[in-house]
């Protein structure tokens, strides 16, 4: 493969593996290998404990936040991308 030089500089910067920064950012977000209790309130876990708890307008009744559980993926992402579906898993 033939590269060629347009500048002055003699030295290439190595390119960071991109998609790592990405899939970190994710598993961070969701926080699917840490148990429930032990979760820090970021990500999907933040959104939930700062929306909860719902009240009614005359505060008789209420939803209460405990935590959540994500299933396996019903498809794979080969399967998906076959079906044109987008790869999800249940929450």
């Amino acid at each position: 493969m033939e590269v060629r030089r347009y500048g002055k500089a003699r030295e290439f910067v190595p390119i960071p593996p991109l998609t790592r920064t990405q899939k970190e950012a994710y598993e961070k977000f969701l926080q699917a290998e840490v148990m429930p209790h032990k979760r820090e309130p970021v990500g999907l876990e933040g959104l939930f404990r700062s929306t909860f708890p719902i009240k009614s307008l005359d505060e008789k009744h209420s939803v209460e936040y405990i935590s959540y559980t994500l299933r396996e993926p019903r498809y794979t992402p080969d399967e998906c991308r076959t079906l044109g579906i987008t790869y999800g898993m249940p929450l």
